[in-house]
């Protein structure tokens, strides 16, 4: 068994195993779609504001054009890389059967993510960085019985051979995102995600520095 498991979490004693997946969605699913507007809609403004760098005509549709964009660079990365689609989140569930407990590891890159899934009420801390790293505070019993229960759930195979893989979707999907900014009230919606004044204004120095400019307009 691998003995570093920073992000092992437990179910709660007495959880329903599928009511909490279905719980989960309800918590994570409007988090992700959150973060993944305002990825485009800072590619979006990107765009309008290298068009107006470069003095060329704005593109008609940026938004539209993001999306493209964001899909396109998605499509040519290695699924296991750390930026294909960095607001994913994967959970392996596994059951052990001597403390009928279910343990959990998560997979997450986005912190907005890890945070909403450690503070749900179901989930309990669970983790075992091996024998010569326990925290003072939890006592070498139940050290140890961390250490045998993850052993009997995982014993030497990866999370995907031992335990009940389940993902919030699969792969890179711009749709729930498109949806949050552009629908009929997108106006109003893009103001609350679009990126500050100051990450603009940045983002455009950096240009200008590495490739020069005739012209800056904010």
């Amino acid at each position: 068994m691998s003995t570093k498991l920073h992000h092992g979490c437990r179910l709660a004693a007495g959880t329903d195993v599928f009511a909490f997946i279905a719980r989960l969605r309800t918590v994570l699913d409007p988090i992700r779609d959150e973060l993944d507007a305002a990825r485009l809609a800072d590619n979006a403004v990107g765009l309008v504001d290298n068009a107006d760098l470069k003095n060329e005509p704005r593109p008609e549709a940026p938004h539209v054009q993001a999306v493209l964009n964001w899909l396109e660079d998605q499509e040519k990365l290695d699924p296991s890389s750390r930026y294909y689609d960095p607001h994913r989140f994967e959970l392996a569930i596994g059951y052990d059967a001597y403390t009928d407990r279910h343990l959990l590891l998560p997979f997450v890159d986005a912190e907005e993510l890890q945070l909403a899934f450690v503070g749900m009420p179901e989930v309990e801390p669970y983790f075992y960085r091996g024998s010569f790293d326990k925290p003072e505070y939890i006592s070498q019993e139940e050290w140890d019985e961390r250490h045998a229960a993850w052993t009997r759930v995982l014993g030497y195979k990866s999370p995907k051979e031992a335990m009940l893989m389940m993902s919030l979707r699969n792969g890179p999907d711009a749709g729930s995102a498109f949806g949050e900014v552009f629908s009929a009230d997108g106006a109003l919606r893009l103001k609350d995600v679009a990126p500050s004044k100051e990450k603009r204004a940045w983002r455009l120095s950096i240009t200008i520095y590495l490739e020069g400019s005739p012209r800056c307009s904010l």
